[in-house]
């Protein structure tokens, strides 16, 4: 309970001074309110919106080094990383140390998104923009060396308060490693290069957990885990309804990972499959994950697939079983700009393309900022997937662009 309100009085009550005399951590919240009552469209307001969010940010955390009179090896330059796991999205940022045992980083970001949808009759094409600003702040509590938590707050332009994504306490015992906290459980890397997640996503999974892992020499990890589930047993739950394995090898000098996983249950995956049911289901309905990752100087390739061993009984049988995979590859030609292609399908995903194909760019002018932008074309399954007025989707383009600054 109190590392929460730490974080949550840091976060929401920007105004506030810390005992190192730093005045004025963040005002995130004034800025997003700004934002809010900004009228705009298109491209215009995903550029104004990003800047209002971005470069008052940045005004607010820049002059924290001379404030805090920290320690300049905190604040030296992380080398560039432009996320493409959630674990190294927890870790985007340029590390402060606060105090001994607290430390922060941060990122900020805007998103735009425009979806085009072409219907099998002969109809006008269905267009739609979505302008997404947010803030991540990561907060680490270390005591000693073996225990450390980790605090990973939201706050995006939809919410009224700051939204705690993920809390993490590790302990560390040699080559034994225990974990606790509201996170997303290790099932599945989601690895991807672009700004619009994949669809094997379907199965990420975010519960209270209770995990254990091994590291053999650091080239091999295994892990076992429970959850408290969201959606529960007709008849009532039990843990053995919500429980997974996990291993990751690191072969050739780490530049391949080979990995995969077992989940008992995916019903609390973010798709919510079952949330027209009041989550409720009859049985549980497993799934197992692979992944391969390469990574050589400036090319890199990823195939991962997500599928489900039994069907959901209360779901309709075209979409009770759903699976996916997807294929990126990216090409580096310099430090500051990336390259990547996709191809993915799903089946049974309900309001899912079955195929889509895209292709980003990304360009990082300096080491906190970056700039990405992709396209993705879609190709829907035949009486698969209908709007509020009965019309079937055939074809579907994305176009999105996100501006990022971490701190």
């Amino acid at each position: 309970m109190v590392l929460v309100f730490l974080g949550y009085r840091i976060i929401a009550k920007g105004t506030e001074t810390l005992p190192n005399g730093n005045a004025s951590v963040i005002k995130v919240g004034a800025t997003l309110e700004f934002m809010n009552g900004y009228s705009g469209s298109g491209i215009t307001t995903f550029i104004c919106q990003s800047l209002l969010l971005i470069l008052p940010t940045a005004a607010c955390l820049l002059p924290r080094v001379s404030l805090a009179q920290l320690n300049p090896q905190s604040r030296a330059d992380a080398p560039i990383i432009k996320y493409r796991t959630r674990e190294e999205k927890r870790e985007a940022g340029i590390t402060t140390e606060l105090t001994p045992w607290l430390r922060f980083q941060g990122e900020a970001e805007s998103e735009f998104l425009r979806e085009s949808v072409s219907f099998s009759e002969d109809t006008k094409d269905q267009e739609s923009d979505f302008i997404d600003p947010a803030v991540q702040l990561n907060f680490e509590i270390h005591f000693g060396e073996d225990f450390e938590s980790e605090l990973i707050f939201e706050y995006s332009e939809d919410s009224e308060d700051p939204i705690m994504e993920e809390l993490i306490m590790s302990w560390d015992i040699g080559d034994v490693g225990l974990s606790t906290g509201r996170y997303y459980v290790p099932f599945g890397e989601y690895f991807s290069n672009f700004i619009n997640g994949p669809l094997i996503e379907f199965a990420q999974t975010r519960g209270d957990v209770l995990q254990i892992d091994y590291d053999f020499d650091d080239k091999f990890e295994i892990a076992a885990f429970v959850f408290d589930s969201r959606s529960e047993k007709n008849k009532g739950s039990s843990f053995t309804d919500n429980w997974g394995l996990s291993f990751e090898a690191k072969l050739l000098d780490e530049h391949i990972l080979l990995g995969g996983g077992w989940l008992s249950n995916v019903a609390d995956g973010d798709f919510r499959p079952l949330e027209d049911e009041r989550d409720v289901f009859e049985r549980t309905v497993p799934a197992w994950n692979l992944y391969l990752i390469a990574e050589w100087d400036n090319f890199g390739f990823s195939l991962e697939q997500v599928k489900t061993t039994k069907a959901f009984v209360e779901l309709d049988e075209m979409e009770n079983s759903p699976s996916a995979w997807n294929a990126e590859t990216a090409w580096y030609p310099s430090r500051t700009t990336e390259i990547a292609l996709r191809y993915e399908q799903a089946k049974e995903l309900a309001d899912e393309a079955e195929q889509q194909v895209g292709i980003q760019f990304t360009w990082r002018p300096a080491n906190r900022l970056s700039f990405s932008v992709e396209y993705i074309k879609q190709k829907f399954q035949r009486d698969f997937v209908f709007d509020d007025d009965d019309r079937e989707f055939k074809d579907g383009h994305i176009v999105a662009g996100s501006f990022s600054y971490i701190f």
